[in-house]
């Protein structure tokens, strides 16, 4: 055992020489020292288990710290008092292994070793990944912190399931990952649950050790709660060690999103197709094949307007493309089981790209992107993800010209908006305003949570103008939507309405899959691809007008919408002012792509005050997930 202990000092030899030429110190870190001038709320012995070493950080005491480098191997010379012992232990370890257990003191989910430092040094050498301890924990002192707000839930999680080595940086990690193994927060687990966690907590460790994730803000921890969501417990553990590794992968560009914050960009227009060569993705399609689309609908075109205009889109498309495009629908994939099957019956079929028409459909889309990655996932979502690219519209452009329109047409400066729920939807109010504003400076806009509300509301506010929904209901198409004239007993009669060319806009998708030139180049090196953000100049929404709107105003449209599909105009450019102050200056240039889709404030000739409890909500097709409006937004915008 002579010879493993001078490997073992040479180990120890280059870590110190690495620490100190770094600037670290080179020994194991003292507890006693870390918590001095921070004091604990004393210890709590929590018996003899298995912990990982690889989340032994240090000692108890100072003791004979020098005796060990920072990665506890050996620094002391062959034939040393430390030596003769090193060796002997290696010896019984390499017999039977160590009868008894070491002594540690647990803080903040690192160990620090009060007995049997070259117990733990001889097991590290030879590649074990736990060893046996009698643990007694230490309590740290409460406060604000970062540090304690997280081992409060790490302790939480514990009380639940007794596993260590889950380094997290976000305290919900711990509750996302009892979640996904059907547990509450501090819930006490079955025991066959926790071996599952232990098992695929190893298995995850190695992947991704094995995949450096660049990025200091997602911890390891983090990325498993992720993992786990993604893949679903059953199916997390189930996979093997290749197989977990491949799944990290296919994930890393979901992991670097999350550990540096980058928000994808938003491809404006689409890029020019050859005409020539035809690829999908990682899978070629030949010249003379066409491209397999999957169509999953999260619920059926006959109950649902958002639904039916992309089946009239999808139809258009196929009748665009005739023999280079071939489609196939599954309807109602609302759920994990219905998804899951609707995409296994698409991949049999041969689909080279999967189309999510709801952005509830995402987790589910990011999930099968990892058991199919030959194939191109699409969510109509600017939320999408890495592994599942986001595409959508500039619906604010259609809903500056219909503000436009409004503000022409009314005689009382007051009109009505019925907040659409969809994504967008602060946006597309907030242009819809500004259009308004652009032709009648008195105009002010009343927010409301619904056409029955504001019918209410139109006798006392004068309101004799109003925009409605985006589309009609299918159980119901004589309610009004889009922009109407509001008569003094509240009755609609519709004027413009917006349109959305989503066969174009598909056509345009599909041709440029097959040439593959949909790449953004801010982030290509690392595959995240930007979303699809396409708008009036290329030819994928637009408004319709009614013959009776007056020949000045159509007028006064067509060249708007000339001006916005040349980018002449810009509704959000120049000077903008919310409810709560200004948001940009006389003379700035257009906001960004991310600020106008996360839009958060709200213009300031728009009166919320009408339309307290109603809600914005991200697209989900289905029309759901309702999320307040901030409350310093409802003392609407003043007369």
């Amino acid at each position: 055992m002579a010879n493993d202990y001078s490997h073992a000092r040479r180990l120890g030899l280059r870590a110190y020489r690495a620490d100190v030429a770094a600037g670290r110190y080179p020994y194991p870190p003292a507890l006693d020292d870390m918590l001095e001038g921070t004091g604990s709320q004393g210890t709590r012995s929590l018996g003899v288990m298995e912990i990982p070493l690889d989340c032994v950080a240090g000692t108890r005491t100072r003791g004979r710290q020098s005796a060990l480098a920072s990665n506890f191997m050996p620094l002391l010379e062959q034939g040393s008092e430390f030596a003769t012992k090193w060796s002997a232990l290696a010896c019984a370890y390499a017999e039977q292994g160590f009868r008894e257990p070491v002594v540690v003191y647990e803080y903040l989910q690192r160990f620090y070793v009060q007995e049997g430092n070259k117990r733990v040094s001889v097991a590290l050498f030879y590649g074990a990944k736990s060893i046996a301890a009698r643990v007694e924990r230490v309590i740290p002192m409460a406060s604000d912190e970062d540090a304690f707000c997280l081992y409060r839930a790490f302790e939480k999680f514990w009380q639940g399931c007794a596993v260590y080595g889950i380094v997290a940086n976000d305290p919900e990690s711990f509750a996302g990952i009892a979640r996904a193994f059907g547990y509450a927060l501090g819930e006490r687990w079955e025991d066959r649950d926790v071996l599952a966690l232990k098992a695929l907590l190893a298995r995850f460790h190695a992947a991704w050790n094995k995949s450096k994730i660049a990025g200091d803000s997602l911890g390891e921890g983090d990325a498993l709660a992720f993992y786990v969501r993604v893949l679903g417990r059953d199916r997390a553990c189930a996979l093997t060690m290749d197989q977990t590794e491949a799944a990290v992968l296919r994930l890393k560009p979901e992991f670097e999103l999350n550990a540096t914050g980058e928000v994808p960009a938003h491809l404006e227009e689409p890029p020019e197709v050859r005409g020539s060569i035809s690829r999908a993705f990682s899978a070629p399609v030949s010249v003379r094949e066409p491209l397999n689309v999957a169509f999953l609908f999260d619920d059926d075109p006959q109950v649902s307007s958002w639904d039916a205009s992309h089946e009239e889109g999808r139809a258009g498309a196929q009748r665009q493309m005739t023999d280079q495009l071939q489609t196939r629908c599954w309807y109602e994939c609302d759920s994990a089981v219905s998804y899951a099957r609707a995409v296994d019956e698409a991949a049999c079929w041969g689909a080279h790209v999967v189309v999510s028409l709801g952005a509830s459909q995402l987790e589910y889309a990011r999930r099968a992107a990892v058991e199919y990655p030959d194939v191109a996932f699409y969510i109509a979502s600017l939320t999408g993800a890495a592994t599942v690219r986001g595409f959508g519209t500039r619906g604010y452009e259609a809903k500056y010209l219909l503000g436009m329109v409004a503000g022409a047409m009314t005689a009382s400066h007051e009109i009505g908006y019925v907040l659409d729920r969809g994504e967008g939807a602060i946006s597309e109010m907030n242009a819809f305003a500004l259009g308004a504003a652009a032709v009648d400076a008195h105009a002010r806009i009343c927010a409301c949570s619904s056409a029955d509300q504001l019918a209410a509301f139109a006798r006392d506010r004068a309101l004799d103008m109003a925009c409605l929904s985006n589309f009609a209901d299918p159980f119901n198409p004589r309610v009004g939507w889009g922009l109407v004239r509001v008569d003094t007993a509240g009755r609609f009669s519709q004027v413009a309405w917006p349109e959305w060319h989503w066969d174009r806009y598909y056509a345009l998708l599909f041709r440029a899959v097959r040439e593959d030139v949909l790449h953004g180049d801010h982030t290509e090196a690392r595959g995240i691809e930007p979303a699809l953000w396409w708008g009036m100049s290329s030819g994928v929404i637009d408004v319709g007008l009614d013959e009776d709107v007056p020949t000045g105003v159509q007028g006064l449209i067509a060249m708007a919408r000339q001006a916005l599909k040349g980018h002449q105009l810009e509704p959000f450019a120049g000077e903008l002012v919310s409810l709560t102050g200004m948001v940009q200056p006389q003379g700035s240039g257009r906001l960004s792509a991310a600020d106008i889709v996360g839009m958060q404030w709200v213009n300031s000739n728009i009166d919320c005050s009408n339309a307290s409890g109603t809600a914005f909500d991200n697209h989900n097709g289905n029309h759901g997930g309702m999320v307040s409006i901030d409350a310093r937004l409802q003392g609407g915008a003043g007369r």
